[in-house]
Parts: structure tokens; C-alpha cells; sequence
């Protein structure tokens, strides 16, 4: 899949969709014909802005755009760009901008233009991977899922989940072999990578064909330029379809902790 152009073609929808109150990670993942957790996943490491971030930061730009150079009432600027409530408006509004939507109308205000995503060619490390048949995968443990959109919560899951005793329990699950972080559809996740099915098994993968890339170096800044190149160099050029199945960040001990780590795809030929 080209990443590139599936953005891209995000971005026109989401310009053209700006009034829709309606608009949503559901409605845009749709319409490019990708699972939203994917596309939440691709559309932060590709733009460098979580989806609701990037929408909002479009509304309210253009909503100071219009206070400026047009007559509309606050209102009818509110709902114009996609907003129900006048009260949630001028409460964004201000949040963004600094002043109150009826101040806005004499004030210079912030702009946040739209995005135009293109493919740039960097000297990187390049980028590895190995394709290998595995046996079926036992994933244990609960924990907190954190929705992509909110990039603090997914920064801190690991060192929260370190210190209210999470990842001592997920090493004494049965047949334990690695810690992963885990992408399902609601977000991120840490669970137990284990080799038979225990009471705390959460989820079952089937024995499956998967693309595993190592990262190396300092995690998380490797595994972020991972995601990337994966996104913008592997995909467009790789004849695999994606499977369903979660995709794994899994970290393996070393001598210094947890510090080596693979990035696990599910796939299957696309004909």
C-alpha cells in the first residue's frame, strides 16, 4: 500500500469534510479503505499530528480566517467549521488563538495551513526485515489501552505499567517469552508474548506468516524512524497484503533490560 498517497488523498477528504460535525477517524478510514488502527498509526508517524489534533487545528485556523475576512455571525462560523456547540467553540477557539471569538475579528490570529505530504529521500540506516513462518501466538495479560490519538498517555503506558507491577505479573505468565506492545483497534497495549495458553491469555494468533523488522539503537527514537520507513519505503513496494491480527513491538532482554526490540507484522501474499 502506498502510504503516501493514502494520506494524501485523508487530507483532501478532510478538507472537503471540515463542516461535518460528523467527521471522524471512522469516517476518513473509510473513505482511504484502511482499518483505522492503521491509518491512526500511519497518519501520526507520517504527519507528526494525531488525526484529532490535526482536525482541530484546521477548524479553528479557518474559523479565524473567516471571522476575519467575512461578516458571518460567531454562530454561523462555529458551525461552519464543524462545531455544534457555540460554547465548545469559543472555548477552542481561545485555547488556540489566545483571545475570545469576539475579539478575533480585529486580532491577529494563529494559521495552521493544511498539510501536503510528500516523500522525501534521506541517508538513513537502511531499513531490514526478515519474512518467517510462526508457530501460534499466545498474547497475556490486561492492561491500559491508549488510544492513538492521545500521544502522552502512549509515551508514559510503559513506565506506569513498570510501576504499578504490571510487567513483573506478565513475566510469570506461563510459557512467558517477551514483552510486547500491542496495536489493536482501540489503541496501544502491553501484554505477555507466551508460548501456551494460560488463564490470563487475552488473545489467540493463529499460526501465521509475519515480516519482522529489528530495530536498533536508542528505543523509542529507533523504533519511531522504524515505523516510518516501514510506512513510507516497505509497504508502497512489498507484494503482502496485511493481515487483521495486532501488530507487535516485541522487546527482548538483554543485558541492559528490555532493550532490543522487533517490529511484528502479519502478512499474506496479496494474490
Amino acid at each position: 500500500m502506498d502510504w503516501i498517497e493514502t494520506i494524501r488523498k485523508a487530507l483532501n477528504f478532510i478538507e472537503d469534510e471540515i463542516s461535518n460535525s460528523k467527521l471522524s477517524i471512522e469516517l476518513i478510514a473509510q473513505h482511504v479503505y484502511v482499518s483505522e488502527s492503521h491509518f491512526a498509526r500511519a497518519f501520526n508517524i507520517l504527519t507528526g499530528f494525531t488525526l484529532s489534533e490535526y482536525i482541530r487545528n484546521r477548524r479553528l485556523s479557518i474559523s479565524g480566517e473567516l471571522l476575519n475576512k467575512t461578516d458571518l455571525s460567531i454562530i454561523d462560523v462555529a458551525f461552519k467549521v464543524g462545531y455544534e456547540s457555540p460554547e465548545a467553540f469559543s472555548k477552542a477557539f481561545k485555547r488556540f488563538h489566545g483571545v475570545n471569538p469576539s475579539e478575533g475579528r480585529n486580532a491577529k490570529l494563529k494559521e495552521f495551513y493544511p498539510l501536503h505530504v510528500t516523500l522525501i529521500l534521506t541517508q538513513e540506516r537502511p531499513l531490514t526485515w526478515t519474512i518467517e513462518d510462526k508457530k501460534a501466538i499466545f498474547l497475556s495479560g490486561t492492561t491500559t489501552v491508549v488510544n492513538y490519538e492521545n500521544s502522552y498517555e502512549t509515551e508514559y503506558i510503559w513506565p506506569q505499567s513498570e510501576a504499578d507491577g504490571y510487567i513483573d505479573k506478565c513475566f510469570n505468565f506461563a510459557g512467558f517469552k517477551a514483552l510486547v506492545g500491542v496495536s489493536v483497534d482501540k489503541g496501544y497495549t502491553i501484554k505477555a508474548m507466551c508460548d501456551k495458553k494460560s488463564p490470563e491469555t487475552t488473545c489467540i494468533i493463529p499460526p501465521n506468516k509475519w515480516v519482522i523488522f529489528p530495530c536498533h539503537g536508542d528505543i523509542p527514537e529507533h523504533i519511531s524512524r522504524v515505523w516510518s520507513q516501514i510506512y513510507t519505503n516497505w509497504m508502497p513496494t512489498n507484494d503482502y497484503k496485511l493481515n487483521d491480527y495486532p501488530m507487535l513491538e516485541v522487546y527482548f532482554e538483554n543485558e541492559d533490560g528490555y532493550d532490543d526490540c522487533e517490529i511484528w507484522i502479519s502478512i499474506e501474499n496479496k494474490y
